[in-house]
């Protein structure tokens, strides 16, 4: 890569010179002199210096140009590998380890049917942090959660999860015990969680969109829960449930962990999932790609397998109504 566009794209990041520098390992100074003499070029300030450092408008542009450069790039570096090895490639695929192992495993068993040669690098993170890689080429594609409009990405709708309350049949007993086991039939009909404040619940951190989706709902409606444990793990808050430890309020994706890692075991049988009253439409779930880009076939056809199970996937766990 050109040193210029290196420097302005690191620039453009940190909007700070002094980070800049020193992740390029250079000089305040020998930064600040490569990008004005790129504004002198260019006949424009691609930088606005007060009352803090951001891209003007200009800058924006040239920061977008110089993105587009570097997904050329990669992609054509991707094409000469399929070339020289034919069927045979390797994708970056960017995903939630909470969401991966319930969405990845239908995906690469039809995959590896047809391309058994193929390896995929599975990487954990968040949208936000995939979409930066998708950008600088080092990502392939991502399963997003609520990404945000990019012209450089196009991103698939795969479904609109719903968030549920998932609580066992024990713990509806021992805290509705007036109720039970008629409050389910209602609160099949959808729950209110106001009446459920007293119960222990286990949540995602902070850091996830879903969990800021679920706060938000939450405050707005004046509802505080006791929280005993918060972990990313997927599994294990089901696992919890299971166990009668605590409730949980997930996505709709959830649903799917029981069969996947029961193994038999009778308590999963007793989970219910009931939809939240009042919650707005769940989250958006993607799978973003490059756009306007050329693929090779074995990533083509990923993408193609992927969308298609992935409908199946969510279509199947729909409807809840009989948990």
């Amino acid at each position: 890569m050109d040193k210029r566009r290196s420097y302005f794209l690191v620039a453009a990041e940190e909007c700070n010179f002094s980070k800049a520098a020193k992740r390029l390992f250079v000089s305040q100074q020998c930064l600040s002199a490569y990008i004005k003499n790129m504004e002198q070029e260019f006949g424009v300030e691609l930088f606005s210096r007060k009352p803090r450092l951001k891209l003007t408008l200009a800058g924006e542009h040239l920061l977008h140009t110089f993105q587009r450069m570097q997904i050329l790039e990669q992609n054509l570096k991707g094409e000469m590998r399929a070339i020289a090895s034919g069927q045979r490639g390797r994708i970056t695929l960017g995903v939630h380890s909470a969401r991966s192992q319930a969405v990845l495993p239908p995906v690469l068993e039809r995959y590896w049917r047809e391309y058994p040669d193929s390896v995929v690098d599975v990487v954990d993170g968040m949208t936000p942090d995939f979409e930066k890689r998708l950008l600088d080429g080092s990502m392939d594609l991502y399963f997003g959660v609520n990404p945000l409009a990019h012209p450089l990405i196009r991103h698939q709708l795969l479904s609109e999860e719903g968030v549920f309350l998932i609580i066992s049949d024990p713990l509806l007993q021992r805290y509705f015990p007036d109720r039970y086991p008629e409050c389910k039939k209602s609160f099949r009909q959808g729950a209110d969680l106001k009446d459920f404040q007293h119960i222990p619940f286990v949540m995602n951190h902070d850091s996830s969109s879903t969990t800021d989706l679920i706060y938000r709902y939450l405050d707005a409606n004046n509802i505080s829960l006791p929280i005993r444990l918060f972990s990313n793990s997927g599994p294990l808050r089901v696992n919890l449930c299971a166990l009668d430890l605590a409730a949980h309020i997930g996505m709709q994706i959830l649903a799917k962990y029981p069969a996947m890692y029961s193994g038999g075991d009778p308590r999963y049988d007793r989970l219910n999932f009931f939809p939240v009253n009042g919650f707005p439409k769940g989250s958006k779930i993607t799978l973003s790609c490059q756009a306007n880009v050329h693929q090779p076939l074995y990533l083509r056809r990923f993408i193609d397998i992927a969308i298609e199970t992935l409908n199946e996937l969510y279509a199947g766990s729909a409807d809840l109504s009989g948990h």
